[in-house]
């Protein structure tokens, strides 16, 4: 098992962050290889991916959501993954956001500096997304 970590600030209160990240049928708005996600049911999404020209499917479980701070996940069944994002209040008002996953390398993920890349880049889309509804 690989993992990566990524932060970013963005300008925005701690709880519309978290109220727009955990909105996760969103994910194809600023997480650009995700094609689809769907609410199964309270803690289950099915994810559709693309990566390195392939199609991918998920079911992702949340296994911690607690307002404006965590949500952590794990994969269920597709490749496999588990991961957090915490919610930091900045003095300013702004938002810092970490995003830690852990995932196997062989399940047609990219190594660890492409992915985390990767990740940066949708952290950067999410934030354009926060600050300006568009991204």
């Amino acid at each position: 098992m690989q993992s990566v970590q990524t932060s970013i600030v963005v300008n925005a209160p701690v709880g519309s962050a978290y109220e727009l990240w955990t909105n996760f049928e969103n994910f194809p708005k600023f997480m650009k290889a995700l094609r689809e996600v769907r609410r199964i049911d309270d803690r289950h999404y099915y994810l559709r991916s693309e990566r390195g020209g392939k199609e991918y499917e998920t079911i992702a479980e949340i296994s911690v959501k607690i307002p404006e701070r965590r949500v952590a996940w794990r994969s269920k069944a597709g490749a496999e993954s588990s991961g957090v994002v915490s919610f930091e209040s900045e003095p300013d008002g702004s938002t810092k956001i970490r995003f830690e996953m852990i995932y196997d390398p062989n399940a047609g993920w990219q190594d660890p500096l492409a992915l985390s890349e990767r990740l940066q880049s949708n952290l950067v889309n999410f934030k354009t997304l926060m600050e300006t509804g568009d991204c």
